[in-house]
């Protein structure tokens, strides 16, 4: 008699490369009915070494920080998204790093440009698309307040920790910042995000 399969619960890891792949599939969607041009961007890297047992086999390293997730460019402007998620019942800030939130900044800046932060919390089976814009000033104020405790550390001293509520977003605090809610397993995000564009456009 067989033993009972053990089915573990997702780990960020995998549960990283599954909210990827329901993604890319959209994205696929996207492309092959012209709706829009999604484009996924890797990190650069470089070879650094070749292996030759029974087939090549090449050893790459990143050798700077990456750009965003995909790049999308609509009917409405281009895109800038990144992709993140959660086992948990929220999602902290330290998972968006410095230099991706100055990408966003960087896209919300140009004329035509947004940036996206497309989130996924397993826990709570939700999904969202929050402009970077709506998301910037409190992982903003959460980022410098890190920079500050780490500096008290450097001078030997005990930091406060931050504020309860301001190092992460539940699914309540998501949809009160403004993340607008998609299913992933139907029309995706794209829809949300152009009328939200289209909404703005019309704004006086």
């Amino acid at each position: 008699m067989s033993r009972p399969r053990v089915v573990k619960p997702p780990t960020r890891a995998n549960l990283g490369k599954l909210w990827e792949g329901m993604l890319n599939d959209l994205h696929h969607r996207y492309n092959a009915r012209n709706e829009a041009v999604v484009i996924t961007t890797p990190p650069p890297f470089k070879v650094t070494d070749a292996v030759n047992r029974g087939g090549t086999r090449m050893l790459v390293g990143y050798h700077e920080s990456g750009p965003q997730d995909y790049l999308a460019v609509t009917d409405l402007g281009t895109l800038a998204l990144e992709a993140k998620s959660t086992v948990t019942s929220s999602w902290g800030f330290a998972m968006l790093k410095e230099h991706q939130a100055d990408l966003l900044d960087r896209f919300d800046a140009r004329p035509g440009c947004s940036g996206w932060v497309l989130l996924h919390m397993s826990k709570a089976a939700r999904s969202w698309a929050i402009p970077w814009v709506l998301l910037r000033t409190p992982w903003r104020r959460w980022h410098e307040g890190q920079k500050l405790r780490s500096a008290l550390r450097g001078f030997g001293a005990k930091p406060p920790k931050a504020p309860s509520g301001t190092a992460s977003l539940t699914p309540a605090g998501v949809d009160k910042l403004g993340g607008l809610p998609f299913d992933p397993h139907r029309e995706g995000w794209l829809p949300v995000v152009l009328e939200y564009l289209r909404g703005e456009r019309a704004a006086p």
